[in-house]
């Protein structure tokens, strides 16, 4: 749906959900309601007198049906909130996904599953849900149109020569030749727009992921209480340096022991180890994370460039502007069960005893970057 500019939350039907006649609403369900202001689970009382039916609809390519939805919390433990829409049964199958969205004063369904079966092609166009779901493209702003301006100009120049070395090179050089001066704030590059730079794949062998954001661990939910700690208890030495650089993601433990975890009743990325002496490492709300990629990628062009040497230079030629705007917070938490979203620690102690952390860096592999916002990216070429 996030592909239509429509923020949805998906619905797993349980074979358990479906005799019951009650499924769970989970934590991103809970936050869209919040959100779009459609309702407040945690105003609501426990038990059937404050049992809440609210109007809704299922969708698909050929209906809109009318339906009544139970938003209810049990008396039983703490009131874990459910939700029911009258008649699923007769759009769901056990293992089917439903994406839920708002729209207008509805609670609205689209039954996934069967929206794009396996080895079909998907039949949206000129469908009956794509009339409800028109008017959400990716619209550009002053900022975004003088952007793309500037962007042109200098690729018509031609190459940019790199004023630094490293994998940082090609957006510190891009930001110099834009006018933009270096700075260590967190908040967008370009009058509100996120501008990340790479390098063109070669062999698509390295580089395939970009940094979305950098994020500390709320220290105060984490078992380790600083980057200093988590560095003494999992970093290794090379040469005059004491450091952790690694990867880590969900499932399986890096070569430091050091693996994700999601934490769903609490609504919390978790860091964990192999390790018996500190089993639990760090946490993320999961509401931070989402606030930082609202916070810094609002709307971002994602540069791709080629590189080259010259006379013992780096120079870079813009091949392309990939322009995002409207974040879907949901599709973060999706992207890091499947591995697609990772995170670096960069933590270096010198030799002076001085730590330092470069992140924790949250990164994307480029080829989701599409996925995690709502509408169709608009890529503009500048290769002649």
């Amino acid at each position: 749906m996030h592909d239509q500019g429509i923020v949805s939350a998906l619905l797993h039907v349980t074979e358990t959900g479906l005799e019951k006649s009650i499924l769970d609403a989970t934590r991103q369900i809970r936050k869209l309601f919040f959100d779009s202001g459609f309702h407040d689970y945690e105003k609501q009382g426990q038990g059937q007198d404050n049992k809440l039916i609210v109007s809704g609809k299922f969708i698909s390519h050929e209906i809109i049906q009318q339906t009544k939805v139970s938003l209810y919390r049990p008396i039983t433990k703490v009131g874990d909130p459910r939700i029911w829409p009258t008649g699923l049964k007769n759009h769901a199958s056990c293992g089917d996904v439903i994406a839920v969205f708002i729209l207008g004063k509805e609670c609205c369904f689209t039954n996934l599953t069967r929206l794009c079966p396996k080895n079909k092609k998907n039949t949206f166009e000129n469908s009956l849900l794509q009339s409800l779901l028109t008017g959400n493209s990716l619209l550009h702003n002053p900022a975004a149109n003088e952007l793309l301006k500037n962007l042109k100009q200098l690729a018509s120049i031609g190459p940019i020569k790199a004023i630094c070395k490293g994998p940082t090179a090609i957006g510190r050089s891009l930001e110099n030749a834009l006018g933009i001066e270096m700075n260590s704030s967190q908040l967008p590059d370009f009058k509100g727009i996120e501008i990340k730079a790479f390098r063109e794949l070669i062999n698509n062998s390295k580089g395939t992921r970009v940094t979305l954001f950098a994020c500390v661990p709320d220290w105060n939910l984490s078992f380790l209480k600083g980057s200093k700690d988590i560095l003494e208890s999992f970093g290794y030495a090379r040469g005059k340096d004491f450091k952790l650089y690694c990867t880590v993601g969900l499932g399986k433990p890096n070569s430091q022991g050091l693996v994700l975890a999601l934490d769903d009743a609490k609504g919390w990325l978790r860091e964990n180890s192999t390790s018996k002496q500190f089993p639990q490492v760090a946490v993320w709300p999961l509401e931070k994370l989402e606030d930082k990629l609202c916070s810094k990628h609002k709307e971002t062009f994602w540069i791709k460039a080629t590189s080259f040497q010259s006379h013992g230079s780096e120079y870079f030629k813009i091949l392309s502007a990939t322009h995002t705007k409207g974040p879907n917070v949901f599709q973060l938490e999706r992207l890091l069960l499947r591995n697609e979203i990772t995170v670096d620690h960069l933590i270096k102690k010198n030799i002076a005893g001085i730590v330092k952390e470069k992140g924790p860096l949250f990164k994307i592999q480029r080829k989701f970057i599409p996925d995690l916002f709502l509408g169709k990216p608009v890529v503009h070429s500048f290769e002649s």
